[in-house]
């Protein structure tokens, strides 16, 4: 129990320091999108901007909230812009690492062995796009946190059932999850299904009443942010291009869900033509590497690639091609070995989700936990095919988007751990590619981290 608990603290602290380290060099200026803007403008005004004030204006309010208040604490001291920046980068630093124990807190729920339980920990502390998510300004790394403290608080509750405030923690966690992001709509069938499923021994009518209670707060919350949004823009349902009525000539102008080119990616491990039209393709590798390189950035030096390879992401049609041998020798590698290491623990991941799915329906165990944890997973998906069916543009086709499903992702390649443990793997077998993972990580980032060091 010492050993493990020993364990538990050095995989976690790593994961902290590395998005610590990687917060304090990498400049709040690199970003993938500009949400400073919004906190700006609360900031100066004292209300919330109009949702087509600036491109991230239309999101929900709670994130910016918080960093309004931060920015003005930080103005206390200083009137200098960029340490003002650097204390809202800070922010998202905090929330991505306050999701390490957290999701320790979600895997403690799970019915797997504890050295299961340290893997899929491990895993996700060296994630490399939660750990970019986590030092980069947006309001995802908050998002991924509320999500899953939501549903660490839906998991305990089932031994918690004649607590009567427990529902209202759940309901406030969610509320907050809808306010920090819209994509959170995605707790509402995890809840209904959770309900329905996991508190089989209470009556329908007392299901009914949680579920009123456990959805109901997120959902006013939810339709609040619409109403706002009406008063401004009419439809409440339109996103910042609509809004804006852009027409962005991104690749890859058509996407294609039903395909897996990954090995497009191994041959160059960046975003273009040939494989950012495959959807599964473009989130995995964006997944396990910054395939779309803003941190990396830093190591591409040939002036002519750098406005080559922005201009030809950013318009279809546009006559430069970039010179693919001026790609660093060491970004290729980092791309190929997480490529690689990507595929072996996915594999793991969807075996896990296959021997679920055969399991439960062959014995008609419709009321395992995974179900809800499926459901989660699965309109967290179908949201992005949507969202890249309706702008397929390469800026939409982002790993980040499946963290928000980040629980579900844990359970299903945990279940992959503990099926193919049943069937006499090698326990060296499946800790080697984690272990290899945790490597492979550490020095991706060290090497990041010393680039920002010398600049």
């Amino acid at each position: 129990m010492k050993q493990r608990n020993h364990l538990i603290f050095i995989i976690g602290f790593l994961g902290i320091l590395l998005r610590f380290l990687l917060w304090w060099m990498v400049p709040a200026d690199v970003l993938y999108d500009d949400h400073f803007e919004p906190a700006m403008f609360l900031l100066r005004d004292g209300k919330l901007p109009a949702p087509n004030l600036c491109f991230e204006c239309f999101q929900p309010p709670f994130f910016y909230g918080i960093s309004a208040l931060i920015a003005k604490l930080v103005l206390f001291f200083t009137n200098d812009e960029q340490v003002v920046r650097k204390g809202l980068q800070g922010l998202t630093w905090l929330f991505g690492a306050g999701t390490i124990p957290l999701v320790w807190q979600v895997l403690k729920q799970f019915d797997f062995q504890q050295w299961v339980k340290l893997l899929l920990f491990a895993v996700f502390c060296f994630l490399p796009r939660h750990i970019f998510m986590s030092v980069t300004h947006s309001n995802d790394s908050t998002l991924y946190f509320f999500v899953t403290a939501t549903v660490w608080a839906t998991l305990v509750w089932r031994k918690q059932t004649q607590a009567n405030w427990w529902p209202l923690l759940v309901a406030t966690l969610g509320g907050i999850a809808i306010l920090t992001k819209s994509t959170a709509v995605v707790l509402f069938p995890f809840f209904a299904v959770f309900i329905f499923t996991q508190l089989s021994k209470e009556s329908m009518g007392w299901k009914i009443r949680q579920l009123a209670v456990v959805a109901g707060i997120p959902f006013i919350c939810f339709a609040g942010h619409l109403w706002w949004k009406s008063q401004y823009i009419g439809d409440p349902f339109q996103m910042n291009m609509e809004i804006f009525q852009l027409d962005i000539p991104q690749r890859p102008g058509e996407r294609n869900p039903a395909s897996f080119e990954v090995w497009e990616y191994w041959n160059v491990p960046m975003v273009r033509q040939e494989n950012m039209e495959s959807l599964f393709s473009t989130l995995f590798m964006q997944f396990w590497f910054e395939s779309e390189p803003k941190i990396s950035w830093e190591w591409f030096q040939d002036k002519t690639f750098r406005h080559n390879y922005q201009v030809y992401i950013n318009y279809r049609d546009a006559a430069e091609r970039p010179d693919w041998s001026k790609i660093p020798k060491h970004y290729l590698i980092y791309g190929r070995t997480g490529l690689v290491v990507g595929l072996i623990i996915t594999a793991v991941f969807v075996y896990g989700l296959l021997r679920f799915l055969y399991k439960t329906i062959k014995e008609r165990a419709f009321k395992a936990l995974g179900w809800s944890l499926l459901t989660l997973m699965l309109l967290n998906i179908v949201g992005i095919i949507t969202l890249t069916g309706k702008f397929p543009m390469y800026s939409f086709m982002k790993g980040a988007f499946l963290l928000t499903s980040l629980p579900a992702l844990l359970y299903f390649l945990g279940n992959g751990f503990k099926c193919l443990l049943q069937a006499k793997v090698a326990k060296w077998v499946l800790i080697a590619p984690v272990f290899v993972l945790m490597i492979y990580t550490s020095i991706y980032c060290a090497h990041l981290i010393y680039t920002y060091m010398h600049v």
